[in-house]
């Protein structure tokens, strides 16, 4: 009922148990404007507790076998290798923005 509601050009979904670090949503924002084509975006999320590993930084396209995919950069230590946005075939659950036009639609 919130999004139907939402009068904004964008909608963050987010986790209610979710940290932000910094004032980083203009990255999302950045991307989501670079093209008509970008209709929703993730962020690198990573776990709250020491050690910070990622939690997500993509996914992969599911197998067409076994219609199962990864997440990008699962448990690794977050060393910048996942700084540039990819183009992931899902965003995460956890925190995503999404253009509200595409919603509309």
């Amino acid at each position: 009922m919130g999004i139907s509601k939402a009068k904004g050009k964008y909608i963050l979904l987010l986790n209610n148990d979710t940290f932000i670090e910094g004032d980083t949503f203009h990255y999302l924002i950045e991307k989501l404007e670079s093209s008509p084509k970008i209709g929703a975006a993730s962020p690198k999320i990573k776990f709250a507790f020491p050690p910070r590993d990622i939690q997500f930084a993509g996914y992969i396209p599911l197998s067409r076998i076994t219609l199962r995919n990864d997440l990008i950069g699962f448990g690794e230590t977050d060393n910048g290798l996942f700084n540039t946005p990819i183009r992931t075939p899902y965003c995460h659950g956890a925190a995503m923005m999404i253009k509200k036009e595409v919603i509309d639609k």
